[in-house]
């Protein structure tokens, strides 16, 4: 297979030459595995499907043969800019797309298209300046932000701050992010201010609290162990707090997060585990601290007595096997506490993002 530009570029040949509606085939390539893989910046076996199959993949089209080899058009044209575009800013296609749209590239091919590659690019962080994300999403579905207020639940004051500076967007609470991304139906990348390969990956997570500071001076790390046996899944509760979580606690002194897996797991639920892989880092940012949370898949070996805090004793810690998909639903209530329990809004937002990215893969 060529690269993957070049892949890219012959990609909208194909679909120029089969009169594919541009805004359709733009919205299905934002939402491909085709741009999943090229962000995630890995070699995958998915770039050594035919050129054929991968277009299928993107727009449900069958075109038969590929007729784009050798062929230099504005279609090709567009393509390989919006992979430079992509590789200059370090920004996500959807960023790109959304700034940028696939109409007003092919309109502007005449005028770009044999100037040197700076000239677009000075275009295009114009473009990104003029108008912010959350302004472009309002008006291509035409709707008021007082409308977006209703029916996603953010006030209308922080919409109104996400609508005046990007910058501002991609600092907000992750739930916020989820009701934004989820009403306008397009990816969480393009809330990602910058591309990172940890950012990108599926074994990571950040949650910023609307109470983060922008900046952290504080950092701490904690482990979990992921135990499941059929369909059940570990839980510790607190009776007298009526929380529950995900067992495990900080690293100590020197010990490493295999160690902390061990010795957590150990003294609140008494079984003694063997850490296998890191399954997934949530990183939160509360107030000026970082809390990364590293969530392990452990197997069983044997079961001994629990060695609890006074804290933990007071509090009438246990641990209780449930269903997983039962405790999906108990992590799920996160907001019923965002007005009442800072703390507890937390710790089930995490725990719901843990489990719905481990389990279910989301």
């Amino acid at each position: 297979m060529n690269s993957k530009k070049e892949l890219f570029a012959r990609l909208f040949v194909i679909a120029f030459q089969n009169k594919i509606n541009l805004l359709s085939f733009s919205n299905n390539l934002i939402n491909s595995e085709l741009l999943n893989e090229i962000e995630r910046s890995e070699y995958s076996d998915y770039f050594n499907k035919s050129l054929v199959d991968i277009f299928y993949d993107i727009t449900g089209n069958n075109v038969g043969v590929d007729n784009s080899y050798g062929v230099f058009n504005d279609a090709y044209w567009c393509g390989y800019s919006y992979y430079e575009l992509h590789l200059r800013t370090k920004k996500p296609f959807a960023y790109i797309f959304l700034k940028l749209p696939l109409t007003k590239m092919v309109d502007i091919y005449s005028i770009y298209h044999e100037m040197d590659f700076s000239s677009l690019l000075e275009y295009f962080m114009k473009l990104s300046k003029d108008k912010t994300i959350l302004r472009l999403l309002c008006e291509n579905n035409k709707i008021s932000l007082r409308k977006l207020s209703f029916y996603t639940g953010i006030s209308l004051a922080t919409l109104s701050k996400y609508n005046s500076d990007d910058d501002l967007l991609y600092k907000a609470s992750f739930q916020n992010i989820i009701k934004i991304s989820e009403f306008f139906d397009v990816p969480n990348v393009l809330f990602i201010q910058r591309i990172s390969g940890k950012q990108l990956s599926k074994n990571y997570i950040e949650i910023f609290g609307d109470n983060y500071f922008d900046y952290y001076t504080k950092t701490r790390v904690a482990c979990r162990g992921i135990l499941i046996r059929d369909n059940d899944i570990l839980l510790s509760y607190e009776k007298n707090t009526d929380t529950w979580m995900i067992p495990g606690g900080g690293l100590e002194n020197n010990e490493s997060e295999l160690e902390c897996v061990i010795r957590e797991l150990s003294e609140e639920t008494g079984y003694v585990v063997k850490p296998n892989i890191c399954a997934l880092e949530i990183d939160e940012y509360y107030e000026n601290e970082r809390f990364i949370n590293k969530y392990y898949f452990c197997d069983i070996k044997e079961q001994k007595e629990t060695k609890l805090t006074e804290v933990e004793i007071a509090n009438g810690l246990r641990f209780q096997w449930v269903p997983i998909n039962e405790a999906i639903d108990i992590f799920s209530k996160y907001h019923r506490y965002s007005k009442t329990n800072e703390m507890k809004r937390g710790l089930y937002l995490r725990e719901y993002s843990a489990l719905r990215r481990i389990i279910q893969n989301k």
